[in-house]
């Protein structure tokens, strides 16, 4: 299993580093196509504004359950598990009303939005709740090393993504934030669908094949060890799976979680430091938001493709091979 997890790191963090490549490189082409139809003023709304209120959004929806709910997956009650996760629904929903309100009638901006602005926003709010609805089934692709699935799936909803804002932005170039929004949605209900489609399929393959084995171990002595998968059905990645009278989340996790949504915030706030400022206090036109944004991204390329998808891959070994609650010494010492 150590094996496994090293692995399986070691790709993840090679794939994501492909996957950024491909990503920044679409994003490239995006800008520039979005320059010479629409020009920079919507490009700096897009970039500026409207991806810092999907960042915000998922960032502290997301970020601190994943964080919590990846540490020692081995040990997990999944029922829990999948409460806890749920929860983010209705955090994130709240969330998408708070910073909604506050993009609409409290940013203030000393120019003309443009037009679909309202739509616009909505639009990455609800598909940003859209998302969340599959966190669960994410977690447990992570967890049990569905490492070329993420990226795949990640690289289609990319695809289609672009597919459905190009035509829309050439039919008609005045609206390209209504583009913008449907192409958000689209991308949104593509991804969760895809996931509960695939673990649908998966489960389904995993129980005939049991009971294959079941029937061919029937008169036999050997044995075969494989690491369960707790799902027995999709329905069970829906939240109040529990037994016995089990507590309705993990104390320890949402202990976790409740620490690293304080940490998220000022680590959201250095990371989107620049959007912030350029939203919260107006000191560029969009134009120039829109410029900056293109040179901002070029120079942090090494950062998005080296070092990020490092860092997530190391976080997901680390927190499968040491355990929080004991000390080194304690800890695999077989390996």
């Amino acid at each position: 299993m150590t094996q496994n997890i090293l692995k399986s790191s070691l790709e993840n963090a090679s794939f994501n580093i492909i996957f950024q490549i491909l990503c920044r490189g679409v994003t490239f082409v995006l800008n520039a196509f979005v320059v010479r139809h629409v020009g920079q003023a919507v490009l700096g709304v897009i970039n500026v504004r409207l991806l810092l209120l999907e960042s915000m959004i998922l960032f502290l929806s997301r970020e601190p359950f994943m964080k919590a709910c990846l540490t020692n997956t081995a040990e997990h009650n999944w029922a829990q598990v999948v409460n806890l996760l749920w929860m983010t629904v209705p955090i994130c929903f709240f969330m998408s009303l708070m910073f909604g309100y506050i993009w609409l009638f409290v940013l203030s901006t000393s120019e003309a939005l443009p037009s679909y602005y309202t739509f616009a926003v909505w639009a990455v709010a609800l598909s940003c709740i859209i998302v969340l609805s599959s966190l669960i089934i994410q977690l447990v692709a992570s967890a049990f090393l569905f490492v070329r699935l993420k990226i795949i799936l990640d690289t289609i909803m990319i695809a289609i993504r672009t597919i459905t804002f190009v035509p829309l932005i050439l039919h008609n170039p005045e609206n390209a934030l209504l583009a913008f929004g449907v192409a958000q949605l689209v991308a949104a209900i593509f991804y969760t669908t895809s996931h509960y489609l695939y673990f649908h399929y998966y489960i389904k393959k995993i129980n005939k094949c049991k009971l294959k084995r079941r029937m061919s171990l029937k008169d036999s002595s050997d044995e075969y060890v494989v690491r369960e998968f707790p799902f027995k059905t999709v329905t069970d990645f829906l939240p109040g799976q529990l037994e016995n009278k089990e507590s309705y989340l993990d104390k320890k996790l949402t202990i976790l979680t409740w620490s690293f949504f304080r940490q998220g915030i000022l680590k959201q706030v250095l990371t989107e430091g620049e959007r912030l400022i350029m939203t919260v206090m107006p000191v560029l036109t969009f134009t120039e938001q829109g410029t900056y944004e293109i040179v901002n991204n070029l120079g942090s390329l090494a950062a998005r493709f080296i070092f990020r998808p490092i860092e997530d891959s190391g976080y997901f070994y680390f927190t499968q091979m040491v355990k929080r609650d004991k000390s080194i010494n304690d800890q695999n010492p077989k390996v």
